[in-house]
């Protein structure tokens, strides 16, 4: 990957990225179709082989992410499309990601997702929620408790108070009130900071309320604007 100096038009050797010899070192047959950065981080958008033996076989989408100073790989900043979703272009604000679904190209829609390099806590788990493919899960809900309570403290707030304290994965059901006392708990963080409090799909949460990935995204985006 060729850098280039913006005032000048000059070209920088130095500063180029061998982005390709590093994925395949890895083992990945990658077709480079995007890219975009937040100025401290690369992601690459590869399209590659699920089977690097067979070419023509089943395709999968990925972001590589790569430090942009040094061009060491940061894999722990990689988000997996899965197979099945060799997509060709994304772009992003640094909090939320854009990309065409290649699956749904009968509609030609955009689809946005919680950006997995935002936020001043790291990244989630499961960063790109799939509607009808992830299920949600009970890290999901102890992930965004823990970050909740983390801007709770820092704005003078005491740890919240949880229905069903310890949620054990295949074990405690998610219900409407885990999200619902999650958005109570980060509406009292926003007042205590001073911010207008987010607003929700589905205000009203009840008992029979199916739990969705957009009610996850929307949690977890708007406790990144408050990190």
């Amino acid at each position: 990957m060729f850098a280039v100096d913006l005032p000048t038009g000059a070209y920088t050797p130095d500063r180029d990225l061998h982005v390709g010899e590093a994925l395949i070192q890895e083992g990945f047959n990658v077709q480079i179709k995007d890219l975009w950065s937040d100025g401290e981080t690369l992601w690459v958008l590869g399209d590659y082989a699920v089977d690097s033996s067979d070419t023509g076989g089943a395709r999968a989408g990925r972001l590589f992410a790569f430090d942009l100073a040094t061009g060491t790989r940061r894999t722990a900043r990689d988000v997996d499309w899965g197979e099945g979703r060799p997509h060709v272009r994304f772009t992003s604000d640094g909090l939320t990601l854009w990309i065409p679904d290649g699956l749904r190209s009968y509609d030609r829609k955009v689809l946005a997702y919680v950006w997995p390099g935002g936020g001043g806590g790291g990244r989630f788990i499961d960063p790109v929620l799939v509607t009808g493919d992830t299920a949600i899960k009970a890290v999901h809900v102890t992930e965004l408790r823990e970050r909740i309570n983390a801007c709770r403290i820092r704005f003078g707030l005491p740890a919240f108070s949880w229905t069903d304290s310890t949620i054990v994965g295949g074990v405690t059901p998610i219900r409407a009130v885990h999200f619902s006392e999650l958005r109570i708990a980060l509406d009292q963080a926003y007042s205590a900071a001073g911010r207008s409090r987010p607003a929700y799909t589905d205000p009203l949460l009840s008992a029979g309320t199916p739990m969705r990935g957009v009610h996850v995204d929307e949690l977890r985006l708007a406790v990144m604007l408050l990190e």
